[in-house]
């Protein structure tokens, strides 16, 4: 440990910035590589994992809790990609926000021009968020990944 933080002091401030946020945030993380993460674990709590950037499509938005002073909703982001010209992989995750900063942006029922930011299906999303759980999928089978959102910013 303090031949690490001697390194990390020899470095130029810049880098020792990078160092540190790399070692908080991990940029290579993917939708499929967490799908892939999460079927191969039990289901159940994870821990200490770093925070990821994923984006992916708005899937689903389902408000789990909305009572005075408590909100929280479940949003399936999904990617995929082709393999040759006639199989596409679908990969997903449930991305759980929670707080009243999310209240405002996710409607019970989306509005026919839904602002900018709110968080409705169909549109793009990118995350900063943390692996929390693993989560058996009953409506599909196999599991899914749950990430808890620190960030979530609503892209076209």
């Amino acid at each position: 440990m303090c031949v690490a933080i001697g390194l990390l002091l020899q470095l130029p401030a810049g880098a020792r910035e990078a160092e540190t946020f790399d070692s908080i945030v991990d940029f290579s993380i993917t939708l499929r590589e967490l799908a892939e993460v999460a079927a191969e674990r039990e289901p159940g709590s994870v821990t200490e994992q770093p925070l990821v950037v994923v984006d992916g499509y708005i899937a689903s938005v389902v408000v789990t809790d909305d009572s005075d002073g408590s909100f929280s909703a479940d949003i399936e982001l999904v990617d995929g990609e082709w393999f040759d010209l006639e199989d596409v992989r679908a990969y997903r995750a449930v991305v759980v926000v929670a707080g009243e900063d999310f209240r405002e942006r996710v409607p019970r029922r989306a509005p026919p021009s839904p602002p900018r930011d709110h968080i409705v299906a169909g549109r793009h999303g990118i995350v900063v968020a943390q692996l929390v759980e693993i989560r058996e999928d009953e409506a599909r089978g196999g599991r899914l990944p749950v990430l808890e959102v620190m960030h979530f910013r609503v892209s076209f």
